[in-house]
């Protein structure tokens, strides 16, 4: 379970307590509380019997008599009460403790009481009236000691709090393991997953995702340790494309070169116009990369504004009709007005590339096809070629870097015209996709959003 399941344990177990305790406590002085009322209001009580005793003694003989003023001392000492009487005058006609009642009483009395001396709370004066005038008081002071009855119920709710803690206390610790497992363990897979991707383990995955904001938690480090994976796989697979395209035109100067040091070849104007032509081609790769890069960094650098993509349509295609001409390609425009955000640079660009690679792979006597229009919230780009076509295992993979289709063997080119175009539309919150079949052509379709 680990170190966090221990403490999600003892925290649990510990609120348990407390909580136990608190209610505990409050229970224990709303307990007092309510016991010295319900006392006060049976001293009350019974200060108000032993006052009518006395009262019905006095009528019956019209004078003091200590032998009728018994049952008034019998009811003082059943409730641990001094009892004293005094006439109209202040004298004193009996005063009583507890302990001056029967033998049987004062049994019962120590029995309440134990043998310590009683503390007595404040004596109370009650008047003793007959037929409207005062004839007497009584002076009655109470026990201040808690009665036996009081002290049973105190010790009962001690105990009942004392074994509802230990009850609580053994379910919070049931509980607490409970949920500790369920927490710490993703918990722990996740640390041991990202420790893991630490040291360069790209493969490394978190296995068992509960259906919690543990698993979610989990299933987003999936994906990213999956990104992570991806781009690591991308990025050597661009090394090895930009060496693959970089050594065949090395290849190609270091054997002229060595040709000429070796005198096989003679330094003519063919063989000087050969080295030319691979020192360009490295140059127009290293051009490509360059751009490539700048696609890729073009949300950062946009010059954004409202376009019109007809327009930008028609200056392309304008430059590249001598191309077009040149190579017996026809090249529609069919520009409907289409009003974009976007930087007019960056989306001549896309056209640019589009176009050029539709015009690489339609062969003579075919056609391209230009067009715009707005759709929606869009402005669309739309490229149509009669060319070769691609299969649908090769669409997918049309906007890789360095990626070539099979039918594009002898066609001039780096392979990430179509990856450059790709990363401008994403730049600009749009979106680029192909459709295509063999032998008749593909069409592009890229979406930017409207202005």
């Amino acid at each position: 379970m680990g170190r966090l399941g221990g403490r999600i344990v003892l925290g649990g177990v510990g609120v348990a307590l407390l909580a136990v305790v608190l209610a505990g406590l409050i229970g224990s002085i709303a307990l007092r509380v309510e016991f010295d009322r319900y006392s006060r209001q049976q001293q009350d009580d019974r200060a108000a019997q032993i006052v009518a005793s006395l009262q019905g003694a006095y009528e019956r003989r019209g004078r003091w008599d200590a032998a009728d003023l018994e049952p008034a001392r019998q009811l003082a000492a059943t409730a641990g009460a001094t009892l004293a009487v005094q006439d109209d005058r202040g004298a004193t006609v009996i005063a009583a403790a507890p302990m001056d009642v029967s033998t049987g009483m004062a049994e019962l009395m120590r029995g309440m009481h134990g043998t310590a001396p009683m503390s007595l709370r404040p004596e109370r004066r009650e008047p003793i009236v007959v037929t409207g005038r005062a004839v007497g008081t009584a002076v009655i002071a109470f026990p201040a000691a808690d009665l036996p009855a009081e002290r049973d119920v105190r010790d009962a709710l001690a105990r009942a709090q004392l074994a509802a803690a230990a009850i609580a206390a053994l379910v919070a610790l049931l509980v607490g393991v409970l949920v500790a497992r369920r927490i710490a363990r993703p918990v722990a897979a996740l640390a041991s997953a990202t420790e893991s991707l630490r040291r360069g383990e790209r493969g490394a995955r978190v296995r068992e995702l509960p259906s919690d904001e543990l698993g979610d938690l989990g299933r987003s480090f999936n994906e990213m340790a999956g990104s992570l994976e991806r781009e690591d796989e991308l990025r050597r697979r661009v090394v090895a494309d930009v060496a693959h395209e970089l050594r065949t035109p090395l290849t190609s100067i270091q054997g002229h070169l060595e040709a000429l040091r070796d005198g096989v070849l003679p330094p003519d104007p063919p063989t000087l116009g050969a080295l030319h032509d691979e020192a360009a081609r490295l140059g127009r790769l290293v051009s490509d990369l360059e751009a490539l890069a700048r696609a890729e960094g073009a949300g950062f650098t946009l010059a954004r504004g409202p376009i019109d993509v007809a327009n930008v349509a028609r200056d392309v295609s304008a430059e590249l009709v001598a191309a077009f001409r040149d190579k017996g390609v026809r090249l529609d425009l069919e520009a409907a007005s289409a009003r974009a955000m976007a930087d007019e640079d960056r989306v001549a660009q896309i056209a640019r590339n589009l176009i050029s690679n539709a015009l690489k792979f339609t062969p003579a006597g075919g056609r391209v096809t230009v067009g715009t229009r707005p759709q929606d919230d869009r402005a669309v780009l739309e490229v149509s070629d009669t060319g070769i076509g691609m299969s649908a295992e090769e669409t997918a993979h049309a906007f890789d870097r360095f990626w070539r289709a099979a039918g594009a063997t002898g066609v001039p080119g780096s392979g990430i015209g179509l990856t450059i175009a790709r990363e401008l539309a994403l730049a600009h919150g749009g979106d680029v996709s192909v459709e295509s079949a063999p032998g008749r052509g593909s069409t592009f379709r890229v979406s930017l959003p409207a202005a």
